[in-house]
């Protein structure tokens, strides 16, 4: 069954082409940096460097997408790489409720590090 997500990450992915832009991605994974103890958010800090081709030692837990120049693509393909990483199923659903809003780049601001690693921790796996 494909998501609204998917869907959006489809068209997104699409139009790029079209235009000549392509996926982009960092030639070599950022190292982890964190100062966190907490394992899941070092690797989540590790995973959104490398998607928003940002050094590792600019994100922490409190870093808000919006701090980022995160965009809607940015985050639906954040997402899927967290699911990726984790072997989790992350709803749509969890993320409207943190950022109260179902244009997630408009919550952009209220999705921190660490509220990502709080959704890892409690999506299923």
């Amino acid at each position: 069954m494909t998501t609204n997500r998917q869907i959006l990450f489809i068209a997104f992915a699409s139009v790029a082409i079209t235009i000549g832009c392509g996926p982009v991605k960092p030639t070599a994974s950022s190292p982890v940096v964190s100062t966190s103890k907490d394992p899941i958010v070092a690797k989540v800090c590790g995973i959104v460097a490398n998607q928003m081709g940002v050094e590792a030692s600019k994100v922490s837990e409190h870093t808000s997408m919006a701090d980022l120049g995160a965009d809607e693509l940015d985050l639906v393909e954040l997402v899927m790489e967290l699911e990726d990483e984790f072997k989790i199923t992350i709803s749509d659903d969890a993320i409207t409720k943190l950022t109260g809003n179902n244009e997630w780049q408009k919550g952009a601001s209220k999705l921190t590090v660490a509220s990502l690693a709080d959704i890892v921790r409690t999506s299923k796996k």
